[in-house]
């Protein structure tokens, strides 16, 4: 039996762009990104899934279904949002890194990356990126500064410079760092344990989140009980208070003690 033809979730609208203009490898960028986007909302046992299907004659309008329109459509809404308001907040943290990729394609095909809801160009405008979205949202809504960084290698490669992913401690989002040839090296024997980072960070200001990493350094870490840490304060000299009697005032530290 044939099967008919599937119906729009959305379209992928490239304004003044005809489909030969448009590079494929700028096209499969969009899509990752949408995906991207989605990733923080989707089950873990179902990733999200954005299919271009159908090109519209005439101009770069990409029909597109996707595999949870419910949850994808108010998602990619939000995000569009995220992008106009000058508050900011966890989500588009989240987002960060696939706005900077979709910047970076809507440079490459010199147009705005329009994604409208329903079956056609002329749908309503639910996200826009334009080619210099990444660089006024980084502007505006981040802090830089150098740091140290306690987390969980996922990741180590790179097709054009090394890089890793690191999951940081007591927060959400993996974070994509840039490493020397040699670190990477290196941290491709630490996959999924925990690793210190010395460098330079890019910091969401709202909620502090770590959105990029310069590694310079990578420091000696070991994972340590808090029993171990109190015998070693005790060896280091800690225990000579053993014997010294308190003042009143100072009763709190008897019972830490």
């Amino acid at each position: 039996m044939k099967r008919g033809k599937p119906k729009p979730d959305l379209v992928i609208y490239l304004r003044r762009r005809f489909p030969e203009d448009v590079p494929t490898h700028a096209l499969a960028d969009v899509v990752a990104a949408l995906q991207g986007i989605l990733e923080p909302v989707s089950p873990k046992d179902q990733p999200p899934s954005v299919s271009v299907f159908d090109i519209k004659r005439g101009s770069a309008a990409y029909q597109c279904t996707i595999s949870n329109p419910d949850v994808a459509i108010p998602r990619f809404r939000l995000v569009g949002k995220c992008i106009q308001s000058e508050h900011t907040d966890r989500v588009l943290g989240e987002v960060f890194p696939y706005i900077s990729r979709l910047s970076e394609a809507a440079r490459r095909i010199q147009t705005d990356v329009e994604i409208r809801e329903g079956a056609d160009k002329n749908g309503p405008v639910i996200l826009r990126v334009s080619p210099d979205t990444f660089e006024q949202l980084k502007e505006y809504h981040t802090v830089a500064g150098a740091t140290t960084i306690v987390g969980k290698v996922l990741r180590v490669g790179g097709s054009t410079e090394p890089r890793c992913m690191v999951r940081i401690l007591n927060q959400k989002t993996a974070v994509f760092c840039t490493i020397s040839v040699e670190q990477a090296r290196h941290l491709a024997t630490r996959l999924y344990e925990t690793v210190a980072l010395e460098g330079r960070a890019v910091w969401l200001k709202s909620t502090r989140d770590v959105l990029y990493f310069d590694v310079s350094n990578i420091l000696p870490y070991q994972r340590t009980s808090f029993a171990e840490i109190r015998q070693k304060l005790r060896a280091a000299g800690a225990s000579r208070w053993d014997h010294q009697k308190l003042d009143k005032e100072d009763e709190p530290l008897a019972r830490v003690h």
